[in-house]
């Protein structure tokens, strides 16, 4: 069965992803050890809270800053915490080759202010993907959870098997068959483009 909307992955998918990267970026701007960062921001469940949409995105820049022993505004903690992410421009292709009849959209697990760093920083994948963005925190449930399936369902207005998934989580796969979703675990983009293409997904290269 094709797929009536392929959703991506973002960090590991669209975006190379590199937390190591991210602490070290942050330890510039605080001064901060990465491993006490780690402990302070991700050991603590603040991350997690923020991936649930426990927390509105003012509660995180203040425990942010609190654990940065900063003040920093919003828009400079969206950047430092997007710096894990470099864009794959390879991957960005293959999305913009989609067929016309094909809904393309995100499903990440972030919160409010990755969103927002996400919008600020890479403003050419909203040129691709300009709506159907979607972040766990505002399901307040994060793959491989059976709610974040369910609620992107009935965001969509699509049932499951309407639906393939790209992510290179073996949970989140598991997850989304669980949901009835169709998927593709991601490698890398010639693995992913020769899968989208038997699923006659891909327009022709030009």
């Amino acid at each position: 069965m094709s797929a009536c909307a392929v959703i991506f992955d973002c960090g590991g998918v669209l975006f190379e992803f590199d937390q190591e990267r991210r602490l070290e970026v942050l330890s510039q701007a605080s001064g901060l050890a990465p491993s006490s960062l780690q402990e302070r921001i991700w050991d603590s469940g603040l991350d997690s809270a923020s991936d649930h949409g426990k927390l509105a995105i003012e509660q995180i820049c203040r425990r942010l800053n609190e654990a940065l022993e900063q003040n920093l505004s919003e828009e400079v903690l969206a950047d430092l915490m997007t710096s894990a992410f470099a864009l794959r421009p390879e991957v960005l292709d293959l999305t913009r080759r989609l067929k016309s009849d094909v809904l393309r959209g995100t499903l990440t697990n972030n919160g409010p202010l990755i969103d927002l760093g996400l919008r600020r920083n890479f403003p050419e994948l909203g040129e691709v993907i300009p709506e159907n963005r979607y972040f766990s925190y505002q399901f307040k449930a994060a793959k491989p959870e059976p709610a974040v399936y369910h609620a992107l369902e009935v965001r969509l207005g699509l049932a499951g098997p309407e639906i393939l998934l790209i992510d290179d989580s073996d949970a989140n796969i598991e997850g989304a068959r669980r949901a009835g979703w169709q998927v593709i675990e991601f490698h890398d983009s010639d693995s992913l483009a020769r899968e989208l293409g038997e699923l006659e997904l891909l327009t022709e290269e030009t």
